[in-house]
């Protein structure tokens, strides 16, 4: 399995995988596949919800509702679609490695991307239009959290750290180490906690007092 995504109101759950280029939608109450985007082709304007033939590796709903952001492998691409039909609103571009995570903020308007070459993007998710590049130093981007205000971005990695950026400037806030490359994150609601899942176990970090 690659990565799952619940739509902001609950009823639709997205799944992708590593090992089909096709993303499904589910009925998370009864288990029914409401729809399915399958194929390989690249269509700027028109095509089936995947990320090229190796693969899926991350799907993220816009907090809004209005947006599904994919990313893949053979493409190196990451697309912002519509959800209901999986149309390609935007093609965000050839990256310099292939794209593992996906992250929105919390008012819906820019996408952070991340992958295989320690760098993360952030783009306009209205546009397509790119905003920012943050580059991590070493290991492969592995997930992406915005905090809930918007104003930080989290972006964990296989050198077993979380850099926190200021999206907006591009300013490196502050670095955490692990003792495991990380594979997931996500800050409290308060903002002043991150849980950060690794390898080697799960860790809370006290960002603020």
């Amino acid at each position: 399995m690659g990565t799952v995504a619940f739509s902001p109101d609950g009823t639709c759950l997205a799944l992708a995988t590593i090992d089909s280029d096709e993303v499904w939608i589910w009925d998370p109450v009864t288990g029914e596949i409401l729809r399915t985007f399958p194929g390989t082709e690249y269509e700027r304007d028109y095509g089936p919800l995947g990320g090229g033939p190796e693969g899926v590796h991350a799907v993220a709903y816009s907090p809004d509702g209005t947006l599904l952001a994919t990313g893949g492998d053979d493409y190196i691409d990451a697309f912002l679609r519509d959800p209901a039909t999986g149309r390609i609103l935007h093609c965000l571009g050839e990256m310099d490695s292939l794209v593992r995570a996906v992250a929105f903020s919390p008012d819906s308007t820019r996408l952070a991307t991340g992958g295989q070459g320690g760098v993360a993007r952030i783009w306009n998710a209205r546009t397509g239009e790119p905003l920012r590049t943050l580059t991590c130093d070493s290991g492969r981007v592995r997930t992406l959290a915005f905090s809930p205000d918007g104003t930080q971005l989290a972006i964990g990695s296989d050198d077993r750290t979380v850099r926190i950026y200021d999206p907006a400037t591009g300013e490196a806030v502050t670095m955490m180490r692990t003792d495991g490359s990380v594979l997931s994150c996500a800050y409290s609601p308060d903002e002043r906690l991150i849980a950060v899942g690794t390898t080697a176990g799960l860790c809370v970090y006290t960002l603020h007092p």
